[in-house]
């Protein structure tokens, strides 16, 4: 695993790992930042992975997300999100941060902090988001306990939109 400090700035690419059910995974050089897997088929209900921590991340409602540890149950954050690609990402020790969409084409999101400073952005393929893109941790990011999860949180977040628009086509 490496130091999110070392890779701050730098372009990590993301793309898919499995298929049955979808998992995707971060790289950097070659080396696997984080993976994040649906449990089951037809379900919300995904598994992140990275630095040896496990979060399980579903749906909560029409419009929210709940991120809890995956041993324990115990809340770790929420995410709201609004209409036209916007949110909140609330942690559980009361931090905050929002959520902007960043680019339509390809479908793009930045997590920022109070001043509006991009912490951690997550980009998809223009041709298809289901193959991948690539994130990006800012220095600034890289201070974040859990900018690991925060990306995977993103590609989350891509993924779930991709899928409903595909449904609703």
């Amino acid at each position: 695993m490496a130091d999110l400090r070392e890779i701050a700035g730098v372009e990590l690419t993301w793309s898919r790992a499995g298929y049955l059910p979808a998992a995707y995974a971060i790289h950097w050089n070659g080396t696997e930042i984080g993976t994040l897997a649906w449990e089951r088929f037809f379900t919300s209900h995904a598994i992140a992975r990275a630095d040896g921590t496990a979060w399980r991340i579903r749906r909560h409602g029409f419009r929210q997300l709940l991120v809890e540890d995956a041993a324990s149950g115990d809340a770790v954050a929420s995410v709201r999100l609004h209409l036209f690609g916007s949110g909140e990402l609330d942690f559980a020790d009361g931090r905050h941060l929002a959520l902007k969409r960043t680019s339509l084409l390809p479908r793009g999101i930045a997590f920022q902090d109070q001043l509006g400073s991009d912490l951690v952005s997550i980009h998809g393929h223009l041709a298809s988001i289901f193959r991948g893109g690539y994130c990006r941790i800012e220095p600034a990011g890289a201070e974040l306990p859990e900018a690991a999860l925060v990306a995977l949180l993103g590609v989350y977040i891509l993924i779930r939109r991709a899928r409903r628009r595909a449904h609703n086509a």
